[in-house]
């Protein structure tokens, strides 16, 4: 960077990673006035110099810190952000939330291009990875969605090979190998003698991307590909393939009603001879729970609800209604989980011709 910006750099350099030399840096009995901090840096005053006196900050999209962004200048002159570089604002975890995505697309539309200030203009680079269709990158490289933002997509590949043939045995080869514990040499050697059929029709973003036992980029591409399709097309070509998504494995409410057991609120089953109680003890209220066993483990839900009693199905939180104020210490606590245990210990559980234990 110093033979490139030699201007910019020469000062920074000077340092010699002692920040604490910024302050009393002069250039021409002038302050340079840099300041290099964990997440700020004011690059030295340096008047013929492009960067002279530019200033980057860095922060992140939720952190709290990106709305209202400014910097005072030595003359006492406010400036705001005038360009944003967003890299990567989205995690696996956001993507497959649709509420997620749509919170970072309002951080975007909002915080980030809103730094600027009233009556001032931002530009915005941003550098995504699309994860799944519809996920907050996807929609905002969406020219129909966000043309604002005027999205391009870059793929690895532009265009696939021609000679699907070829690249069927050699995905054949190459797996054969690598089920054998080899490393699949066997299929680059194969490349190697057909390779100019093979590459006919392929376009590549980068023919100098390719790892060591590689002929060619086109070849990485393809072994990228044949690893794992759902991933290369959503890591690489930025256009990820439809995944199946809905009710697979969720129950329905027939499901559901089928599993119960058919006895009353409070019944003990025939063939159930224990009972047992779980109290999940909070500093306001008791969760408390109520089974039935057989022998062979088969359980029951009795009963349930909490203590004091909610007088509704599900109670809010994390302040239910009538309960304990304030944070109570562990025994008092404890205390109240024991009285609760005692009145119900008390209750009569009927059941339907045998007894229970509690």
């Amino acid at each position: 960077m110093l033979e490139d910006f030699p201007l910019s750099i020469y000062p920074i350099r000077r340092l010699e990673r002692i920040h604490n030399r910024a302050s009393g840096q002069t250039l021409d009995g002038r302050p340079t006035r840099i300041l290099w901090t964990a997440d700020k840096v004011v690059m030295p005053t340096v008047p013929v110099a492009p960067s002279s006196g530019a200033i980057l900050v860095v922060t992140g999209l939720q952190g709290g810190n990106t709305r209202g962004q400014k910097h005072k200048l030595a003359d006492g002159h406010v400036v705001r952000p005038d360009l944003a570089v967003i890299d990567d604002p989205q995690t696996t975890e956001s993507a497959w939330s649709e509420s997620q995505s749509a919170r970072r697309e309002a951080l975007l539309a909002g915080d980030v291009l809103g730094m600027a200030g009233p009556g001032k203009k931002i530009a915005a680079i941003l550098c995504p990875t699309v994860i799944r269709p519809g996920d907050m990158a996807n929609n905002i490289l969406n020219r129909d969605k966000h043309p604002e933002w005027q999205g391009e997509r870059t793929r690895l590949i532009y265009a696939f090979p021609t000679n699907e043939k070829l690249w069927d045995e050699y995905a054949k080869l190459r797996a054969e190998s690598l089920k054998a514990d080899g490393d699949g040499h066997e299929a680059t050697e194969f490349y190697r003698l057909r390779q100019a059929e093979m590459d006919e029709g392929a376009i590549v973003a980068w023919p100098a991307r390719r790892n060591p036992d590689e002929l060619s980029a086109i070849q990485h591409a393809m072994n990228l590909k044949m690893r794992d399709e759902q991933a290369f097309w959503a890591e690489y070509q930025n256009e990820p393939l439809a995944v199946a998504e809905g009710d697979e494995g969720l129950l329905t409410a027939d499901q559901i009603a089928a599993k119960t057991s058919g006895c009353r609120r409070g019944e003990v089953p025939l063939g159930a001879n224990h009972l047992t109680m779980f109290i999940d003890v909070h500093d306001r209220i008791l969760y408390w729970c109520v089974c039935a066993w057989q022998e062979d483990f088969t359980g029951y839900v009795l009963d349930y609800g909490a203590f004091p009693d909610q007088k509704r199905v599900t109670s809010p939180w994390p302040m239910p209604s009538g309960c304990w104020g304030g944070h109570s210490p562990a025994p008092a606590s404890t205390g109240r989980s024991t009285r609760a245990s005692s009145i119900w210990s008390r209750r009569t559980w009927r059941g339907n011709g045998t007894a229970a234990e509690d």
